[in-house]
């Protein structure tokens, strides 16, 4: 799992998904989709579970994604 990002919009890449908590990428988070529906939109909330203490048998919305969510930060799709 990788993080792609807009070159264009964002000036400094996130090297990991804890990066993404920084306030330089507020407003700047998206999915490509639901991750109930999108297969990449869930290996994207796997994938950051799992970088941040989940298992493979506890994939429940971990830290990051919870303060990403409470912070309006969060987005499905994609921006530029």
């Amino acid at each position: 799992m990788s993080i792609g990002y807009n070159s264009k919009v964002v000036k400094v890449p996130p090297t990991s998904f804890k990066d993404l908590l920084k306030p330089i990428y507020k407003n700047q988070v998206a999915l490509n989709g639901n991750p109930t529906q999108a297969g990449a939109a869930f290996a994207a909330v796997y994938a950051a579970a799992l970088a941040n203490g989940g298992s493979f048998s506890n994939i429940a919305l971990d830290r990051l994604l919870q303060e990403t969510l409470r912070g309006g930060e969060l987005r499905a799709g994609d921006r530029e």
